[in-house]
Order: C-alpha cells, then sequence, then structure tokens
C-alpha cells in the first residue's frame, strides 16, 4: 500500500521500474485515443508517465515527512 492510500496489485510492483511506467503510457495513450486524441507520440506519453511517478514520488516524501514532524510534535 502506498503513503497515499491507493492499494495496486502487488505482481505490477514487482516489475522493474521501467516496465511499469511503459505500461502507465500506454494506458495513457489508449484513454487518450478513446476520447479522440490521437497527437501523442510514445516519447511523448512516455515522458508525461515518468512525470507522474516523479511527481507521486514527490507527495510521498512530503507526507512522509508530515508524517514524521507530527509523530516529533506529539512525543514533544
Amino acid at each position: 500500500m502506498l503513503a497515499l492510500g491507493l492499494s495496486f496489485d502487488a505482481r505490477i510492483w514487482d516489475m522493474p521500474i521501467m516496465s511499469v511506467k511503459s505500461i502507465v503510457a500506454k494506458i495513457l495513450r489508449d484513454e487518450l485515443t478513446s476520447m479522440g486524441i490521437q497527437s501523442l507520440t510514445i516519447q511523448e506519453s512516455e515522458r508525461i508517465a515518468a512525470h507522474i511517478f516523479e511527481r507521486i514520488a514527490d507527495l510521498e516524501l512530503e507526507l512522509a515527512a508530515r508524517d514524521l514532524a507530527s509523530a516529533s510534535r506529539h512525543r514533544d
């Protein structure tokens, strides 16, 4: 379970991170195509997927820091 409270199938997260990013990029392309948007290249969708993962990682770090700060205040 991620710090965001989201649960994911563990089999997906056991894959190398590039495979997961490729899967997310493919899902992004498929979703956009289903909405009639066909202008993203494979490279663009992979870059967006990588950026999404970076933002998730940043958010997880921020939430962990908040948890530590909150725990520290409660101990004092």
